[in-house]
């Protein structure tokens, strides 16, 4: 069997497999904030991977497009009505006879200490609706964040026979690792967002996992994101989009409007998204008599934020290191403004040197107002040809590196390795 690090980039020359019918595990599905696992599941579909996923709770913030769009193939919550007694014990019992009853006994300790079921009744209607599973034709269990989701699938897994694997961002790695070494040996192959994160992992948990631990960065359809017409104007517009948490610095953003505005540059710096610090940043716009500088658009449809980035002069991402450890995985709109090829200032945390690079961008030290108001306006003070060149150059990065195809090659090749 291959490991996570021998991927080839390609699947056009290897040899045909049977291609795994997948059952992906997540918490809520499908939330607005989904967009990545979205973008995968659809190019899984698009090349002929059946893919379908089993929502343990509805998402209170659904995304109903999406849900239409998916229609069939999402199942919320697992069938544990009760079924008859002799059904049930008969699973049970052909469970033992597979596994054997100390694994059996060692299975329902660990569904008592994930909390996922507290007694033994409901764990013998859980152990037969897993038995279900290959009886319905999946093959493969894959988890997306290593929470709750991923203990489901680890224990389906257990209980069904079947291999599980699990995709790990950053809040499930920094700040809430749940038994998260148990789950990284547990699984067949893990997939984390940027090489920051494997290196992390490794460190904290073990080295020997370095070929269990594959990185394939988020898939993001770029041809959804045509390069826009870049207009001669001396207007200037600087976009950010991202929840309004900790995490993303905005406040360090809003400081260095702050510093633009008393060098003399007019602009307006738009922020796109919703959250806990609205409040807090609202007051800081106003203390710093920002207000028609600095907007706070709140959510904005993915259409919305494609006609921002057509517009903008720099896109501007100011993340930071939370004080609950809470960071950047791999951001998908920094991905999205370089395909637009908008130019792109950003902090030089966790993986984001891993996509900006070779004259897409500049990066500048997280928490840094200053230097984030430098790195602003070196890009809007460039000529025209020059942004224009930086933005092309952050288009080729993201259509050899981050394109969706590309990436769904690499992660295909490891569900099908399990059948190698």
């Amino acid at each position: 069997m291959r490991s996570a690090s021998d991927i080839p980039d390609s699947i056009d020359n290897r040899k045909v497999v049977r291609r795994p019918n997948l059952l992906y595990v997540m918490k809520t599905f499908p939330s607005l904030y989904q967009g990545t696992v979205l973008s995968e599941i659809s190019v899984l579909r698009s090349v002929g991977y059946p893919v379908h996923v089993l929502s343990l709770d509805r998402p209170q913030d659904m995304n109903y497009a999406a849900a239409e769009a998916l229609d069939g193939l999402i199942t919320y919550g697992l069938d544990l009505r009760e079924k008859s007694y002799p059904a049930v014990l008969g699973a049970n019992l052909a469970l033992i006879s597979r596994i054997g009853l100390a694994a059996y006994l060692d299975l329902w300790a660990l569904v008592q200490r994930f909390g996922v079921m507290g007694n033994v009744r409901g764990f013998m209607r859980l152990a037969a609706a897993a038995c279900t599973l290959r009886r319905q034709g999946f093959t493969h269990l894959h988890a997306h964040w290593a929470d709750r989701a991923t203990e489901m699938a680890m224990i389906l897994s257990r209980l069904s026979g079947l291999p599980f694997s699990f995709t790990c961002h950053a809040v499930d790695i920094f700040v809430s690792p749940r038994y998260l070494e148990e789950k990284l040996r547990a699984a067949r192959f893990v997939v984390t967002v940027s090489g920051y994160n494997k290196q992390y992992l490794m460190s904290h948990y073990g080295s020997d996992l370095e070929d269990k631990i594959g990185v394939i960065y988020p898939l993001v359809d770029i041809h959804e994101f045509t390069p826009r017409l870049l207009l001669r104007t001396d207007e200037i517009n600087i976009l950010s989009v991202g929840r309004l948490v900790e995490k993303k610095g905005y406040s360090y953003a809003i400081e260095a409007a702050g510093l633009l505005k008393e060098r003399g540059y007019r602009f307006v710096w738009r922020i796109v998204g919703e959250g806990r610090d609205r409040p807090h940043l609202e007051a800081v716009v106003k203390d710093l008599g920002l207000s028609g500088w600095v907007q706070l658009l709140g959510k904005l449809p993915q259409d919305d934020i494609k006609s921002l980035l057509d517009q903008s002069t720099v896109f501007a991402l100011s993340s930071v290191v939370a004080s609950d450890g809470d960071r950047e995985g791999m951001p998908r709109v920094l991905i999205e403004a370089m395909a637009k090829e908008v130019p792109v200032v950003a902090t030089d945390s966790v993986g984001i040197s891993e996509l900006v690079k070779d004259g897409s961008g500049l990066l500048v030290p997280p928490s840094d107002s200053v230097a984030l108001a430098d790195a602003v306006e070196q890009i809007i003070t460039l000529d025209w040809e020059s942004r224009r060149v930086m933005g092309q150059t952050g288009r080729q990065i993201v259509e050899h590196e981050f394109d969706s195809d590309y990436l769904a090659n690499k992660l295909i090749a490891l569900f099908e390795a399990q059948s190698d």
